[in-house]
């Protein structure tokens, strides 16, 4: 909603513009920290899941030998399922180190970056109330309109 469009090149005006120009950049804001939070969110799930899918399998090896007695059945000794099992787990904790340490270098890469926009967010929401209220000292809107600004400058409070 562009309120600034009805008034001319003045300076009182451009003090309503610029408010306007605040208040897009901030919800710009918002939405990234929205998209951020999230992103953050979904890679925590898929660390728990890659956790929990090798650990299903561990424990269902650990199963099948506490099972037997401790001992493994001598078929599968003699033959190379053994080895093919330890080959198969050595590969699967492999990639879930690989997908645990590119995870958690992007969750850090992801954090930092949402740190930057709370504080653009931070600094942006004051800038927007000193605006806001230049512009009820000044009078340069009608009462609705200013009410409009209010609850834009509302929504973005977090």
């Amino acid at each position: 909603m562009d309120v600034s469009s009805d008034y001319d090149a003045s300076p009182e005006s451009q003090i309503v513009q610029e408010l306007e120009s605040l208040i897009d950049l901030a919800e710009k804001c918002v939405d990234k920290i929205d998209y951020l939070t999230a992103s953050i969110e979904r890679l925590r799930v898929n660390l728990t899941l890659v956790f929990t899918i090798p650990g299903a399998f561990l424990s269902g090896v650990l199963g099948f030998v506490t099972g037997t007695g401790g001992s493994l059945p001598r078929l599968l000794v003699d033959s190379q399922i053994l080895m093919l099992c330890l080959f198969a787990f050595c590969a699967l904790a492999s990639g879930v180190i690989w997908f645990f340490v590119q995870t958690q270098s992007r969750r850090r890469s992801l954090l930092r970056e949402l740190d930057v926009e709370k504080n653009v967010h931070e600094r942006l929401i004051t800038l927007i109330h000193e605006q806001t209220q230049r512009v009820k000292h000044r009078g340069l809107v009608s009462p609705v309109t200013y009410a409009m600004l209010q609850i834009r400058e509302r929504r973005l409070m977090r």
